[in-house]
């Protein structure tokens, strides 16, 4: 978890807003990487660390992060997802 938190305070906007797309680009991570990265993402907004949206199917994926603290939380959270 700590890897795709630190992924989201460097892409997230002063809003503390990205969308999936900027956070993991075809070009830089392979499908098994985007599908961990997404999982990770899943288990962080069921914990209230972030918020995700769709507006559409197949439309961007927005991720607003909840916590102000630019540390990684602690919380039990396995990072082989």
């Amino acid at each position: 978890m700590g890897a795709v938190w630190n992924r989201l305070a460097r892409n997230c906007d002063a809003h503390g807003m990205c969308t999936l797309e900027r956070l993991v680009t075809p070009d830089a991570f392979c499908r098994r990487e985007i599908a961990r990265t997404f999982a990770t993402l899943l288990g962080m907004h069921k914990r209230n660390l972030v918020h995700l949206s769709q507006e559409q199917p197949y439309g961007p994926i927005v991720i607003e992060r909840l916590q102000e603290d630019q540390e990684t939380p602690e919380l039990p959270f396995p990072d082989e997802l």
